[in-house]
């Protein structure tokens, strides 16, 4: 008698997990990919018009190795897919770049300097390094050593000090940055295409238009 009445216990307790375990799941906030995607579609698509739809491209991107990121997966299959469409450019490589916290404090979540400069002198030419995560201080130097190797620099990610004077001194060749929104600002209808998501989330910055940027 004892034991049926554990078995029973252990059933009802069962389901009660199982069930706290569905609402959860059904429950937990959803992430709306489209505005993801639409980076990696529209970013694409420029960095093959960049390089005259041809060439090898290297993706630089955060190491997930320790937790899956929906959000950088959705940007890469995008990106991959409309690559395809664009041209006969091609993804050589993806570089995971993995960050300590102290990395990561110091350096605002950018790629460390001297894993840019060794992923930029290795990257098959001519082509393009794009960058899924922000991009380090370049400086003359550099940009001498971007020009020697051919590779054209292109970044994907929020607005962060020094991109303005890194696009005038032709450091990067395109900045796809966040279109700054006000508080103020209504968000209008929700979009249907890649190209209403894009528009209404992101600006693409090149050179001649760095002076647009606040720094």
């Amino acid at each position: 008698m004892e034991d049926r009445r554990s078995i029973a216990l252990l059933v009802a307790l069962t389901g009660i997990l199982l069930g706290i375990g569905w609402y959860w799941k059904s429950n937990a906030p959803r992430i709306e990919m489209g505005p993801y995607q639409a980076l990696g579609e529209i970013a694409a698509e420029e960095v093959s018009k960049l390089i005259g739809h041809r060439g090898t491209i290297t993706l630089v991107v955060e190491d997930t190795s320790e937790g899956k990121d929906a959000v950088l997966e959705t940007q890469l299959a995008a990106f991959q897919v409309a690559l395809k469409r664009s041209g006969q450019a091609t993804v050589n490589r993806v570089e995971s770049i993995r960050l300590d916290p102290m990395a990561r404090m110091a350096g605002g979540g950018a790629v460390p300097h001297d894993q840019l400069r060794r992923i930029a002198q290795q990257a098959p030419t001519p082509g393009a390094l794009v960058l899924f995560m922000p991009c380090p201080p370049l400086g003359p130097d550099d940009v001498v050593a971007l020009r020697q190797v051919k590779v054209r620099l292109v970044v994907l990610s929020a607005h962060i000090p020094g991109y303005k004077e890194m696009l005038r001194n032709g450091a990067i060749d395109l900045a796809i940055l966040p279109k700054p929104t006000s508080a103020d600002e209504p968000n209008g209808p929700i979009p249907v295409t890649v190209r209403q998501w894009f528009d209404r989330e992101y600006r693409l910055v090149t050179p001649d238009q760095a002076d647009s940027l606040a720094y």
